[in-house]
């Protein structure tokens, strides 16, 4: 962080200190439901059923308000706030002394190896971006170094520009910042496989979400359509869910739970392929043709293992089986096509 942006920070917190009286609103929150709307927003990427031996890392951590509405929740994580301004983390490692809080500006952290154990698994922001910051600390790059340093997911909330009017003539408007949802959407692409903004913190606030692995969202739905429906048709179920959502490790997971009927098969086959496995692919994907022999999806994956494995020969007789069964299918024709191509 820049001279400059440390001193506008320090000044903007030092008048809220110093005018309000509520915690929440010494944090720049119109009120505490608001705040705690925003850590529950943040806190939407944890899975349910997290123990504690997840490690979260909250930036920008102010009074530490996140850890007594952790505590207040039940939910019980490896916690540690980290705030650039020393009188912040002072006041609250007194408030709330059997957490951990420290000093430091969160761009200034090297992002951790992939081993590392002691590396954040969720790395959350609620209002670090609400002021006005020109340095290195620039929105994008803010948001593409939290997703750095998390194993997981990362997760921060700003001011939206339709926020802009709502707090036309507020004190400190020169300092606040606001930001476009949808160019820190496009900023933050690329920093994880799965990034996503809502804006669902009334009456302007919106949450951005970085996740490395599997979402919450998606974890949620597969664990209850796989309660739902029972075992074995809730794994296979859950395991489509994730397949189609191309988490192919997490999926043959589920797969594998459930009995090898040609559509298990096939499903597998997908999520090997997916994996860059095509021997594994191949494998699966003959069995479940053998089991089903006019599916020709299953066919058409099993051709394309066998040209991920060079074998040029049997991929054409899938080929012509997909065509026999689909005789306009336009995959096969240009398969067909390619590799006749390559026998020139």
């Amino acid at each position: 962080m820049t001279p400059a942006d440390l001193e506008r920070l320090r000044r903007v917190t030092s008048q809220r200190l110093a005018r309000e009286t509520a915690p929440w609103r010494q944090m720049g929150w119109a009120s505490r439901w608001q705040q705690e709307l925003a850590f529950e927003a943040v806190l939407d990427v944890i899975p349910p059923g997290a123990g504690p031996e997840v490690r979260l890392l909250d930036v920008g951590c102010g009074l530490g308000d996140l850890w007594a509405h952790l505590r207040g929740a039940g939910r019980r994580v490896r916690y540690l706030g980290v705030d650039v301004l020393p009188e912040l983390v002072e006041r609250a490692q007194a408030r709330w002394p059997e957490a951990r809080f420290e000093v430091a500006d969160v761009m200034e952290i090297a992002p951790p190896a992939p081993e590392e154990d002691a590396a954040p698994d969720y790395v959350v922001a609620v209002g670090a971006l609400s002021v006005r910051l020109d340095g290195d600390a620039a929105p994008g790059a803010f948001v593409r170094h939290l997703a750095a340093l998390a194993r997981r997911a990362a997760a921060l909330t700003f001011p939206t520009v339709d926020a802009r009017q709502r707090d036309a003539g507020a004190q400190g408007l020169l300092d606040a910042a606001f930001h476009d949802p949808v160019a820190l959407y496009a900023a933050a692409r690329g920093a994880a496989p799965f990034v996503a903004v809502r804006e669902e913190i009334p009456p302007g606030d919106a949450v951005l979400t970085l996740q490395h692995g599997v979402p919450a969202a998606v974890t949620r739905l597969a664990r209850r359509v796989s309660i739902e429906r029972g075992e074995p048709p809730g794994h296979e179920a859950a395991g489509a869910l994730l397949l189609s959502a191309a988490l192919f490790e997490e999926a043959e997971a589920e797969l594998a739970l459930a009995p090898p009927s040609a559509a298990n098969l096939a499903w597998r086959g997908a999520a090997a392929l997916g994996r860059g496995q095509a021997a594994d692919a191949e494998r699966l994907l003959a069995r479940a043709v053998a089991l089903q022999p006019d599916d020709a999806a299953a066919i058409a994956l099993l051709a394309t293992a066998c040209e991920a494995r060079g074998e040029a020969g049997a991929a054409e007789v899938h080929w012509r089986a997909v065509l026999a069964l689909l005789p306009d299918d336009p995959q096969a024709a240009g398969a067909l096509a390619r590799l006749a191509g390559g026998r020139r």
